[in-house]
């Protein structure tokens, strides 16, 4: 597992050239890698994460791996571990571990590993050789392959407390003859293939457990249309605002906006958007009991009223506005960087940060934007935060994004 009390003032920089000697005019035949304790005896391994596989920005032929804090069962995404070194000999091996519960405590060294596919085939383990590679990257499918084990598996998600289990990547090394292995940057001492191979366990990119749930929970494949232009099933709830549904007819969609509501509960939303006639077409909640609960306002036929004034040089180029566009509010307050809410006689301070976005609002968010992107026949790149399109406090979109994608599918 990851330990923080292990040394670390004696790693340098990526900065730190101190030691690589450009020795090419001398021996033309001699490696040089301007690598982090890089040598042909060394072996570093650095990171290991789940990831999907997007599109890189503003490179539409090239590709980039997303890292993912969280895993359905059933899910198609990629391992990605990164690896630097070569060897005269060694293996990267790579296993999936469950933290199982004794009692209320989970076991911090997992030792049952959890099956995947890769093409079909049933794995409990990946093999790699390692070589010039930086990056060692499979795609998998998080599941058994035969059906009754992979039913088993969902009921034993569905009778645990959240529906969800922890993971660790594990990593190895074994077969070498590598006179030092490091994992994360921290020398974790000398390798002895006679001893056994040394193993790290990764955590996620917040050095929490990765979560793997059932998906079972998502709602996409429910949702329908009505013939006023509101959506229902699953945890969306048709809650049309008449005062908010008087404005045009959109004749197309080109993105879909994300924000937050810079305020409580949905109730209190809602109830403003009555009152005051605007508003954006959805409205996701964060209250004890309706978390994740997705309220229908706006017709999707209709023209909202979410994207503001101050609108930057790319929306006006692109044409983008309440026109054609649909708004998606995620319920959650703006707070000082000192903790108060901006509510109130405090509404007027500087932002700091925003309240964090539920695990069930980011799980309902991911299955309605699916379900708006399908229908509309856009693709991820035309989801927009609200702060990249007008003068709007920072990371009012990217946050929500960002907790969105971890239940990408």
């Amino acid at each position: 597992m990851e330990n923080e009390s292990l040394p670390t003032e004696n790693i340098k920089s990526p900065n730190d050239q101190s030691e690589i000697v450009d020795s090419y005019s001398a021996n033309p035949n001699q490696i040089v890698y301007d690598l982090l304790h890089q040598s042909d005896f060394d072996i570093n391994v650095t990171d290991a994460y789940f990831a999907k596989k997007v599109n890189a920005p503003n490179k539409p032929n090239e590709y980039t791996y997303l890292k993912l804090n969280q895993a359905r069962l059933g899910d198609k995404i990629y391992l990605v571990v990164k690896c630097y070194g070569k060897p005269p000999k060694g293996s990267l091996v790579i296993s999936i571990r469950e933290m199982e519960k004794k009692g209320n405590e989970l076991n911090l060294y997992p030792q049952k590993s959890i099956s995947f596919l890769v093409n079909g085939v049933e794995k409990t383990e990946l093999q790699f050789t390692i070589d010039e590679k930086i990056e060692y990257i499979q795609e998998i499918e998080i599941r058994p392959k035969d059906d009754e084990k992979y039913q088993e598996l969902v009921d034993k998600l569905n009778s645990l407390e959240n529906k969800s289990t922890h993971l660790t990547i594990r990593t190895e090394i074994k077969d070498t003859n590598a006179t030092k292995v490091n994992f994360k940057g921290i020398l974790t001492g000398e390798f002895d293939a006679v001893k056994g191979a040394r193993y790290y366990d990764f955590l996620n990119e917040e050095k929490e457990y990765f979560t793997l749930y059932n998906l079972s929970s998502c709602f996409c494949s429910k949702l329908k249309i009505d013939s006023e232009g509101f959506i229902s099933g699953g945890k969306v709830e048709k809650n049309k605002i008449a005062s908010c549904n008087n404005g045009s007819n959109m004749t197309e969609v080109k993105i879909i906006v994300l924000h937050r509501t810079a305020g409580g509960v949905a109730a209190g939303t809602l109830s403003h958007m009555n009152t005051n006639k605007y508003g954006a077409h959805f409205v996701i909640d964060n209250a004890k009991n309706t978390d994740g609960t997705i309220y229908h306002a706006i017709s999707i036929y209709k023209k909202g009223t979410h994207m503001g004034r101050g609108q930057y040089k790319i929306t006006k180029d692109n044409n983008w506005g309440n026109h054609n566009s649909i708004g998606i509010e995620v319920c959650g307050y703006s707070y000082t960087s000192d903790g108060k809410k901006r509510v109130g006689a405090n509404g007027n301070l500087p932002h700091g940060y925003w309240q964090e976005v539920t695990e069930e609002q980011a799980k309902s968010l991911s299955c309605l934007v699916k379900f708006l992107l399908e229908h509309y026949n856009l693709t991820i790149d035309d989801v927009k935060c609200h702060e990249d399109l007008c003068a709007k406090d920072p990371n009012e979109g990217k946050d929500v994004y960002k907790k969105m994608m971890n239940y990408w599918h």
